[in-house]
Protein backbone atom coordinates (compact mmCIF):
# COMPACT_ATOMS: atom_id res chain seq x y z
CA UNK A 1 0.00 0.00 0.00
CA UNK A 2 2.59 2.41 0.69
CA UNK A 3 4.06 1.59 -2.30
CA UNK A 4 0.93 2.53 -4.53
CA UNK A 5 1.24 5.95 -1.97
CA UNK A 6 4.85 6.60 -2.86
CA UNK A 7 4.41 6.24 -6.67
CA UNK A 8 1.47 8.14 -6.54
CA UNK A 9 2.83 11.08 -5.68
CA UNK A 10 6.33 10.46 -7.11
CA UNK A 11 4.43 10.05 -10.53
CA UNK A 12 2.39 12.96 -10.53
CA UNK A 13 5.65 15.31 -9.15
CA UNK A 14 7.83 13.84 -11.80
CA UNK A 15 5.19 14.70 -14.22
CA UNK A 16 5.64 18.17 -13.35
CA UNK A 17 9.39 18.74 -14.04
CA UNK A 18 8.59 16.94 -17.30
CA UNK A 19 5.69 18.86 -18.15
CA UNK A 20 7.06 22.30 -16.84
CA UNK A 21 10.46 22.13 -18.74
CA UNK A 22 12.28 24.69 -18.32
CA UNK A 23 11.96 26.27 -21.60
CA UNK A 24 8.19 25.98 -21.43
CA UNK A 25 7.02 29.04 -19.69
CA UNK A 26 4.10 28.95 -16.82
CA UNK A 27 1.80 31.69 -16.59
CA UNK A 28 1.68 33.37 -12.82
CA UNK A 29 -2.08 32.62 -12.84
CA UNK A 30 -1.33 29.15 -13.18
CA UNK A 31 1.53 28.91 -11.17
CA UNK A 32 -0.62 30.45 -8.42
CA UNK A 33 -2.77 27.66 -9.12
CA UNK A 34 -0.53 24.90 -8.56
CA UNK A 35 1.36 26.65 -5.61
CA UNK A 36 -2.14 26.45 -3.96
CA UNK A 37 -3.44 23.02 -5.01
CA UNK A 38 0.20 21.76 -3.42
CA UNK A 39 -0.63 23.49 -0.45
CA UNK A 40 -3.99 21.70 -0.32
CA UNK A 41 -2.57 18.43 -0.41
CA UNK A 42 0.14 19.32 2.29
CA UNK A 43 -2.46 20.32 4.72
CA UNK A 44 -4.90 17.51 3.93
CA UNK A 45 -1.47 15.18 4.19
CA UNK A 46 -0.90 16.56 7.63
CA UNK A 47 -4.36 16.38 9.12
CA UNK A 48 -4.80 12.21 8.38
CA UNK A 49 -0.91 12.17 9.97
CA UNK A 50 -1.98 14.18 12.99
CA UNK A 51 -4.99 11.98 13.74
CA UNK A 52 -3.17 8.54 12.84
CA UNK A 53 0.51 9.52 13.87
CA UNK A 54 1.72 7.55 16.67
CA UNK A 55 5.56 9.43 17.20
CA UNK A 56 5.11 12.61 18.82
CA UNK A 57 7.63 13.67 16.62
CA UNK A 58 5.38 12.94 13.33
CA UNK A 59 2.33 14.35 14.89
CA UNK A 60 4.53 17.67 15.31
CA UNK A 61 5.53 17.63 11.91
CA UNK A 62 2.15 16.92 10.51
CA UNK A 63 0.90 20.03 12.76
CA UNK A 64 3.71 22.30 11.65
CA UNK A 65 2.90 21.37 7.66
CA UNK A 66 -0.60 22.06 8.30
CA UNK A 67 0.01 25.18 9.69
CA UNK A 68 3.01 26.55 7.50
CA UNK A 69 0.80 25.27 3.92
CA UNK A 70 -2.34 27.13 5.73
CA UNK A 71 -0.31 30.48 6.11
CA UNK A 72 1.19 30.31 2.65
CA UNK A 73 -1.68 29.86 0.99
CA UNK A 74 -3.49 32.53 2.70
CA UNK A 75 -0.39 34.54 1.58
CA UNK A 76 -0.25 33.54 -1.91
CA UNK A 77 -4.28 34.30 -1.80
CA UNK A 78 -3.78 38.01 -0.59
CA UNK A 79 -0.40 38.50 -3.03
CA UNK A 80 -2.91 37.21 -5.55
CA UNK A 81 -5.80 39.56 -5.04
CA UNK A 82 -3.52 42.23 -4.39
CA UNK A 83 -1.64 41.96 -7.76
CA UNK A 84 -4.62 40.95 -9.97
CA UNK A 85 -3.88 37.32 -10.51
CA UNK A 86 -6.19 35.06 -10.99
CA UNK A 87 -5.06 31.96 -9.96
CA UNK A 88 -5.81 29.61 -12.85
CA UNK A 89 -6.37 26.50 -13.59
CA UNK A 90 -4.31 24.36 -15.63
CA UNK A 91 -4.11 20.20 -16.35
CA UNK A 92 -1.12 20.03 -13.92
CA UNK A 93 -3.11 21.69 -11.22
CA UNK A 94 -6.30 19.10 -11.72
CA UNK A 95 -3.73 15.84 -11.86
CA UNK A 96 -2.35 17.23 -8.65
CA UNK A 97 -5.72 17.56 -6.98
CA UNK A 98 -6.68 13.91 -7.97
CA UNK A 99 -3.03 12.42 -7.08
CA UNK A 100 -3.55 13.97 -3.64
CA UNK A 101 -7.18 12.26 -3.11
CA UNK A 102 -5.78 9.04 -4.42
CA UNK A 103 -2.60 9.90 -1.53
CA UNK A 104 -4.48 10.47 1.21
CA UNK A 105 -6.88 7.97 1.06
CA UNK A 106 -3.56 5.39 0.81
CA UNK A 107 -2.31 7.25 3.34
CA UNK A 108 -5.63 6.42 5.47
CA UNK A 109 -5.65 2.70 4.74
CA UNK A 110 -1.72 2.19 6.04
CA UNK A 111 -1.23 0.18 9.13
CA UNK A 112 -0.89 1.70 12.34
CA UNK A 113 2.70 -0.03 12.59
CA UNK A 114 3.91 1.47 9.71
CA UNK A 115 1.94 4.66 9.09
CA UNK A 116 4.86 7.15 10.54
CA UNK A 117 7.15 5.77 8.14
CA UNK A 118 4.81 5.78 5.60
CA UNK A 119 4.13 9.48 5.94
CA UNK A 120 7.65 10.49 6.16
CA UNK A 121 8.78 9.14 3.07
CA UNK A 122 6.27 10.15 1.53
CA UNK A 123 6.96 13.61 2.78
CA UNK A 124 10.00 13.29 1.61
CA UNK A 125 9.37 12.21 -1.90
CA UNK A 126 6.58 15.46 -1.79
CA UNK A 127 9.07 17.83 -0.97
CA UNK A 128 12.08 16.92 -3.31
CA UNK A 129 9.86 17.16 -6.26
CA UNK A 130 8.34 19.92 -5.16
CA UNK A 131 11.30 21.66 -5.11
CA UNK A 132 12.88 20.74 -7.76
CA UNK A 133 9.92 21.74 -9.97
CA UNK A 134 10.15 25.24 -8.05
CA UNK A 135 13.54 25.94 -8.82
CA UNK A 136 13.36 24.12 -12.08
CA UNK A 137 10.13 25.33 -13.41
CA UNK A 138 7.88 27.73 -11.61
CA UNK A 139 10.09 30.27 -10.15
CA UNK A 140 11.76 30.87 -13.75
CA UNK A 141 8.51 31.19 -15.48
CA UNK A 142 7.37 33.66 -13.01
CA UNK A 143 6.64 36.93 -14.48
CA UNK A 144 5.80 39.39 -11.47
CA UNK A 145 9.10 39.93 -9.50
CA UNK A 146 7.28 39.93 -6.42
CA UNK A 147 5.56 36.21 -6.83
CA UNK A 148 9.32 35.20 -8.03
CA UNK A 149 10.17 36.60 -4.63
CA UNK A 150 7.20 34.60 -2.88
CA UNK A 151 8.05 31.98 -5.16
CA UNK A 152 11.97 31.39 -3.61
CA UNK A 153 10.82 32.20 0.15
CA UNK A 154 8.27 29.22 -0.71
CA UNK A 155 11.29 27.02 -2.12
CA UNK A 156 13.39 28.08 0.72
CA UNK A 157 10.51 26.28 3.32
CA UNK A 158 9.97 23.47 0.75
CA UNK A 159 14.05 22.31 1.73
CA UNK A 160 13.63 23.44 5.79
CA UNK A 161 10.89 20.51 5.51
CA UNK A 162 12.50 18.69 3.63
CA UNK A 163 15.39 18.16 5.73
CA UNK A 164 13.18 18.29 8.82
CA UNK A 165 11.80 15.24 7.13
CA UNK A 166 14.50 13.28 6.31
CA UNK A 167 15.64 14.10 10.07
CA UNK A 168 12.63 12.17 11.05
CA UNK A 169 13.23 9.68 8.92
CA UNK A 170 16.44 8.55 10.15
CA UNK A 171 14.95 8.54 13.80
CA UNK A 172 12.05 6.19 12.79
CA UNK A 173 14.40 3.37 11.23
Amino acid sequence: MFKSLLFGFVFVLAGIAHAQAPAASIPDTQIAKIVMTIDEGEIEAGKVAKKHAQNQEVKAFATMMVDRHETNKKELKHFAKKNKIKPESSDLAKSLKEEAKIAEKDLKRQEKSEFDRAYIKNQIAMHEKALSTLRDSLIPSAQNTEFKAHLEKVATHVAEHLEQAKAIETKLQ
